[in-house]
């Protein structure tokens, strides 16, 4: 009997031990507790029909784990869902998971959480939608510049993306531009994603890297996209993926000054390899702008880098952000517009105006999507200003609806009254037509995009860009006294 009750006491004074020393699981993350899984997003991530990149935060480490589903077999619980399992890696005082969604269907609806299966910890469920292939239409929503840094200037953007889907209810993902915050730090990431929640949890996002949106690595970390090789990840990514019968690159326009030659030969190599009908380039500098960076080195620089690179490679539409106000150019190739003819056809029981096979590249900064907004400034260069089609400053926050489907590309730009009458207005439209040549890409021979061993490429091109950037401005000296006794 003693010998019983020693036994017991001893076992008692285990489990008491085991209790004291062993941490306690955090309350946030008691089974059913969805509060700890922050920053749900879905991205493009490779083959745009067959996979996706997930990626969440937590402030413990936790499994990475994803049950996804087919939408149509889905039935309010993930019973016979696929199980994945990624990575955890701790970034700024949290840890990131990262998992990449494979063999998926094209042109499907899928359902997934995220989460942890030992502990039983999901997040609330999301959706994303698959590319159904070359033959298929498709609608994507556009925006740029949230940049806030308060709680309600992040509602008030994501109040306009709702907008947004109700206005373009069938959009299969959103492109953003950059400049998701403002000061990149856990606070405004967690702002961001809060209220952001509900777009990321019911479609893709094509991500941008902005200037604001940290070093380093912060954009790796924060989206889960499948990086170009030579993309070092330290200010941003590049990466590119096909969607319907387009092919879409994502450049970082942070990445040195002001391009390094890496990241350009990686854009003509991407291009060039692809056989897609429509060639669009996101990326966050705009190449035209009249807002206040347009007399920056960077900005001029820039743009005489990579236009030529645009004409090069046939790019029919750059979207780009950073300067907080509307500029949408003519019909554009070296520098000059282009004539263009035009055609109307009936889409969609709407009449529209068509470009005819025009020459050149659209180029469309889509002012911006959060409260900081900036002038026209009509004293930038001339050829800018002559490259514009449509330069304002609607003074609201703006979406793009865009489609494509097959040889038609319609692009219409939204005003939100956002502090008004919660109206939206129909901006700007922009359409093309164009014949579809059908013939695969040509033969080439890709550049290098070894860092190393283009380091004298990258001097030359520097101290040459700089050169011509000096002839720019003192090219501007006259106009600039012409406006000035003009405005005396």
């Amino acid at each position: 009997m003693k010998k019983r009750l020693f036994e017991k006491s001893a076992l008692s004074l285990a489990l008491a031990a085991i209790l004291l020393f062993t941490p306690a699981t955090p309350v946030a993350f008691a089974a059913g507790d969805i509060a700890a899984i922050e920053r749900v997003v879905v991205t493009f991530h490779g083959d745009a029909q067959t996979q996706r990149g997930v990626s969440w935060f937590t402030p413990e480490k936790t499994r990475a784990d994803v049950q996804l589903m087919k939408a149509a077999d889905y039935h309010g619980i993930f019973d016979n869902a696929v199980p994945y399992e990624g990575t955890v890696s701790y970034y700024a005082k949290n840890y990131g998971h990262r998992v990449v969604l494979d063999h998926l269907e094209p042109g499907t609806e899928y359902v997934y959480r995220v989460g942890d299966r030992e502990l039983g910890v999901w997040s609330e469920p999301g959706t994303f939608v698959t590319d159904a292939g070359k033959d298929s239409a498709f609608s994507f929503l556009a925006i740029t510049d949230v940049q806030a840094g308060s709680e309600e200037n992040f509602q008030k953007a994501s109040e306009l993306l709702d907008k947004g889907f109700e206005t373009v209810p069938d959009a299969q993902f959103v492109a953003n531009m950059g400049d998701f915050i403002n000061d990149c730090n856990n606070e405004q990431w967690d702002m961001y994603f809060r209220n952001f929640e509900r777009h990321h949890l019911r479609a893709t996002l094509a991500p941008v890297s902005g200037n604001h949106d940290g070093v380093p690595s912060w954009f790796r970390y924060q989206f889960p996209v499948s990086a170009a090789a030579p993309s070092l990840g330290l200010t941003g990514d590049y990466y590119s993926f096909d969607y319907g019968n387009a092919h879409f690159a994502v450049l970082n326009t942070n990445d040195m000054f002001p391009m390094t030659s890496a990241q350009v030969n990686w854009l003509r190599n991407d291009m060039r390899a692809s056989g897609a009908d429509w060639k669009i380039v996101m990326m966050h500098r705009s190449l035209y702008s009249a807002g206040k960076n347009y007399n920056k080195p960077d900005t001029m620089i820039m743009h005489n880098r990579l236009v030529p690179v645009m004409d090069e490679l046939g790019i029919d539409l750059v979207l780009a952000g950073h300067d907080h106000m509307y500029f949408r150019t003519k019909q554009m190739k070296g520098d000059q517009a282009q004539e263009t003819t035009y055609i109307q056809e009936v889409y969609n029981g709407e009449t529209i105006t068509f470009a005819d096979n025009p020459q050149g590249t659209i180029y469309v900064l889509p002012n911006t999507a959060g409260t900081k907004r900036y002038p026209v400034h009509p004293e930038t260069f001339q050829k800018i200003l002559d490259a514009g089609e449509v330069v304002m400053q609607p003074g609201r926050p703006v979406f793009a609806g865009i489609t494509i489907d097959g040889d038609k590309l319609i692009y219409n730009a939204y005003a939100y009254d956002i502090d008004g009458t919660k109206e939206i207005e129909r901006i700007d439209s922009y359409a093309i037509q164009k014949t579809l040549s059908g013939e695969p890409p040509a033969p080439f021979e890709p550049d290098s995009t070894d860092y190393a061993s283009l380091w004298r490429q990258d001097l030359n091109n520097l101290v040459t860009l700089l050169i011509r950037a000096v002839i720019d401005y003192c090219a501007l000296i006259p106009q600039l006294i012409r406006d000035a006794i003009g405005n005396g």
